[in-house]
């Protein structure tokens, strides 16, 4: 088995993967404080921590959204590929504001899933902050269902701990959430 990791062709994003070319246009896109309010590590817009984002994210195949206009407005990432279980996990996600409440991220999450489906993985997982109540709801939105809260799963900045919630779709259920998520890409 083996990841594709390529253009994924959208209707109104494109997610391609990260390269050197999209440093500042990534750094301007996440130049934005709300974007980071929920995030356990670090405010990855601060000029180190953005780098060492950004050097992580070449490596672990991860993807930058650009509208078809061609306007770069966030990136998702594959992490915790794991070929043996044929899962992987879907994260790092952000997109500036402009672009929230719009199609980007229906879509985005849409072509990174058929495109881990298409290329065998059985399980797509998602961990997301118990404070990030808002993202929760949207991956929801997107089809996964819960499958877990792992409590103090993680340190937070502020030395607090969050609970982790796993979400999850399913090779076995994607016919059905492929055809919600065209039906809400296309509406």
């Amino acid at each position: 088995m083996k990841l594709n990791y390529e253009k994924l062709k959208g209707k109104y994003i494109n997610a391609l993967p990260i390269t050197e070319e999209h440093f500042f246009a990534l750094k301007q896109a996440a130049a934005f404080d709300e974007i980071w309010t929920h995030y356990h590590k670090f405010n990855h817009y601060s000029e180190n921590n953005f780098e060492i984002w950004f050097k992580s994210a070449i490596k672990n195949h991860a993807y930058t959204t650009q509208t078809i206009e061609g306007e770069i407005v966030g990136s998702s990432r594959y992490y915790n590929i794991d070929f043996e279980q044929a899962k992987l996990h879907i994260g790092s996600t952000f997109y500036t504001p402009t672009v929230w409440g719009t199609k980007v991220n229906v879509e985005t999450i849409y072509l990174l899933l058929k495109n881990a489906f298409d290329s065998g993985i059985k399980k797509v997982l998602f961990h997301i902050d118990n404070s990030n109540q808002h993202s929760i709801a949207a991956v929801k939105k997107l089809g996964a269902e819960l499958t877990q809260v792992i409590p103090k799963d993680r340190q937070r900045p502020d030395g607090t701990f969050k609970d982790t919630h796993e979400l999850v779709v399913e090779q076995k259920t994607w016919p059905q959430t492929e055809a919600m998520l065209l039906d809400r890409i296309n509406s």
